[in-house]
């Protein structure tokens, strides 16, 4: 069961979490008061991850760089219903220091996805989404086999002022297969101190405000990266990451456009493996997903952290 909730996380990707949220987001700020400020709604995000997954013979270090990357190309904020679209660019490293099995140490992915939010009214919101992009050792040519695209539709609702909840469907397909899933959303303001924030499954905190600038928050989120393998066999493989980290988080949010933020966890639950290409799984065939074979694989967890800074404009 485990297994397979994990791999129903890695078909959907990481990528999805991100900005999927991102436009849950920007759908609270177009359906919030006017204010004599005007929303920021582009942004930059940078983060560093690190982690020694392994075995106890084979321990290395994983590092991952992610920078992410969006602005408005089109808003309508002044009508009855608002319309706003906005793309980006997010760049995901994954670097493997003193691995030995796999042979390459440094995969790269880059997505870029688009964004449009349509406001019905203050408390209803539509977000179409999708995304494409590419994932590989970048050491052979790239075709069209390589892309991988997720195409989804969420709906916003707000219940009240402190209140939030949305759903997003999402089809996606990766290099190790397809599938297509309802994925649910929170937003609950408890109290003046208490946040709960969720994009189920992919990331759940729930937040404790000090004060306007610090925030301290438990926190579940899931990692993962596809990469194709080019490797000095010539066989066809690709590069899998899942992972489930628990932890503390600490935000420090400088003024309205910045903020940093620490991460200190465990990852409960973490793969790196890699399979041949002919070992991809069909729409929502969970029951076959133990049928593939790894031809490597580190199933081992420990201690991770991470760092981040975000700047919106």
């Amino acid at each position: 069961m485990k297994q397979t909730f994990l791999f129903i996380l890695t078909v959907i990707s990481v990528r999805s979490y991100s900005q999927t949220t991102t436009s849950d987001s920007l759908s609270k700020r177009l359906s919030q008061p006017l204010t004599t400020a005007a929303p920021l709604l582009g942004g930059v995000n940078v983060s560093y991850l690190v982690s020694a997954p392994g075995t106890d013979n084979n321990t290395f270090t994983m590092n991952q760089a992610v920078v992410d990357v969006s602005t408005p190309i089109y808003r309508a904020m002044k009508t009855k219903h608002p319309l706003f679209i906005k793309t980006g660019l997010r760049y995901q490293g994954l670097y493997l220091n003193g691995e030995k099995q796999i042979g390459i140490d440094n995969f790269h992915s880059f997505t870029i996805p688009v964004f449009m939010t349509y406001v019905f009214n203050r408390n209803t919101n539509l977000t179409v989404l999708a995304n494409a992009g590419v994932g590989s050792d970048f050491r052979g040519d790239l075709n069209a086999e390589d892309i991988y695209y997720t195409a989804g539709m969420r709906f916003g609702f707000r219940q009240s002022k402190n209140f939030r909840i949305g759903v997003t469907l999402i089809y996606s397909k990766s290099y190790a297969g397809t599938n297509l899933l309802p994925l649910p959303d929170i937003d609950w303001t408890i109290s003046k101190h208490w946040r709960l924030e969720a994009f189920i499954p992919f990331r759940t905190s729930l937040k404790y405000k000090f004060n306007e600038h610090q925030t301290l928050a438990f926190t579940q989120g899931f990692q993962t990266g596809n990469f194709r393998v080019h490797d000095y066999t010539g066989t066809g493989k690709y590069l899998q990451l899942q992972g489930v980290t628990t932890g503390l988080m600490y935000d420090h949010t400088f003024n309205r456009r910045w903020n940093i933020y620490l991460i200190a966890g465990m990852a409960v639950s973490q793969k790196l493996q890699t399979f041949t290409n002919d070992q991809q799984l069909g729409l929502n065939q969970f029951s076959k997903m133990n049928d593939r074979i790894p031809t490597v694989s580190y199933e081992k967890g420990g201690i991770v952290g991470q760092a981040g800074i975000n700047y919106k404009f």
